[in-house]
């Protein structure tokens, strides 16, 4: 499996959004852990976090790159 990082761009917020509420659901539903799950960061959150922070996100695979083609 190929897997990369690369630095997080503004764009990508309300994707990244949406896959971190998917993949955290279970875990936010069995853990209740309101304050520091993924599953409640806001747009605004992110992007101050991607703005101000070194902010990375891991691919796996290909599925992203079909989308956000330009890695840079």
């Amino acid at each position: 499996m190929e897997v990369s990082i690369k630095k997080t761009r503004l764009n990508e917020v309300e994707d990244l959004l949406a896959i971190q509420k998917e993949v955290f659901a279970e875990d936010y539903a069995l853990y209740e852990d309101h304050d520091s799950t993924p599953v409640n960061e806001t747009e605004a959150k992110l992007i101050e976090n991607i703005e101000h922070f070194f902010h990375y996100t891991i691919l796996s695979g290909n599925a992203w790159s079909n989308r956000y083609s330009a890695f840079g």
